[in-house]
């Protein structure tokens, strides 16, 4: 995925150019500054790492959740995080676990109808997939 104009935007051998609809992931409940997670927001804050999220292993592109959290300013009362995915499914993580642990990311995941996303840590553990919102409570 080559995104602005910025360092890590590069890429080689390219075969094919496909577009794909732009993606976000909702973000609601206590936060002082709610917006969507648009990762073109976040393009030189992104590490990656190569992951398997089920289907075999993929180089993906990922920024640290507690960055973006730390964006949305949880409220001082808030303890957990959602993420709700688009099946239904919902994974709770303790709010702070998440501020705690800089290796757990929201990860671009190319998909054959778009873009999705993942949260999973560099190192391989998956806690939720196709994220389409994250709810603080």
């Amino acid at each position: 995925i080559v995104g602005a104009a910025n360092s890590k935007a590069w890429v080689r051998n390219v075969v094919e150019l496909r577009l794909v609809p732009q993606a976000l992931v909702e973000v609601s409940g206590k936060v002082d500054r709610p917006f969507p997670y648009n990762p073109e927001d976040w393009q030189t804050a992104m590490d990656n790492a190569r992951l398997d999220l089920g289907d075999g292993t993929k180089k993906l592109q990922g920024v640290p959740l507690r960055e973006v959290m730390a964006k949305w300013e949880p409220t001082a009362d808030a303890t957990v995080v959602r993420l709700l995915s688009s099946t239904g499914e919902v994974a709770t993580l303790p709010l702070a676990d998440v501020m705690a642990d800089g290796d757990l990311r929201i990860w671009n995941v190319d998909a054959p109808q778009g873009i999705t996303f993942a949260v999973a840590t560099a190192s391989g553990t998956v806690h939720a997939l196709d994220v389409v919102a994250i709810v603080v409570e």
